[in-house]
Formats: structure tokens, C-alpha cells, sequence
């Protein structure tokens, strides 16, 4: 649904996972979020924190997993790739 895919293989230019990668997967991920989300779920979200809703998570995931090309996410790419979701959900502005 907030696929961050555009096409394309779906590989990460070294096949790894980077902060650089997880960075932009969250980024487009939460662009494509916001596009369909009001204000109040924008608070409903921050609500919710540190908890992530299971739709945004396994899609944060499988977008990560994809454009990699890492099948098994290890921990600390997971813990990375949903701090830097709260981070960026922090600095999110909607009228």
C-alpha cells in the first residue's frame, strides 16, 4: 500500500543494508503514508509510540527487505529502521 518501490530490480546498489537505505526507505514510505492520512492520524501515530502500526511495520520491512536484497533483516537493522521512523514521524508537519 506506501510501497516505496518504483521498479527496478528492487536491490539496494550493494546489496546491504545501510543507513543511507534505510533512511530513504522510511522517507518514501512516509510520503506515500501522508498523501492518504489526516492530521489526526498523524496524531493518532505519535499516539502510538513506540509502537508501530502492523501495516506501516511489515511494509517498512519488506520495502527494506526488497530493496537490499536482505531476506533475513537482522536486529539491528530493524531497531535502525524503526528509529529512524520515529524520527522522521517527529519532524512530520500536516495542515
Amino acid at each position: 500500500m506506501w510501497s516505496s518501490m518504483t521498479g527496478g530490480s528492487g536491490r539496494g546498489e550493494d546489496d546491504g543494508i545501510t543507513s543511507e537505505l534505510i533512511d530513504a526507505v522510511v522517507h518514501q514510505i512516509l510520503l506515500s503514508w501522508t498523501a492518504l492520512a489526516t492530521p489526526e492520524m498523524l496524531i493518532e501515530l505519535r499516539r502510538g509510540e513506540p509502537f508501530i502500526p502492523g501495516d506501516l511495520d511489515r511494509t517498512l520491512l519488506l520495502d527494506l527487505s526488497s530493496r537490499s536484497g536482505v531476506y533475513d533483516i537482522d536486529d539491528q537493522s530493524r531497531h535502525a529502521l524503526r528509529d529512524r521512523f520515529w524520527a522522521q514521524v517527529k519532524r512530520l508537519k500536516m495542515t
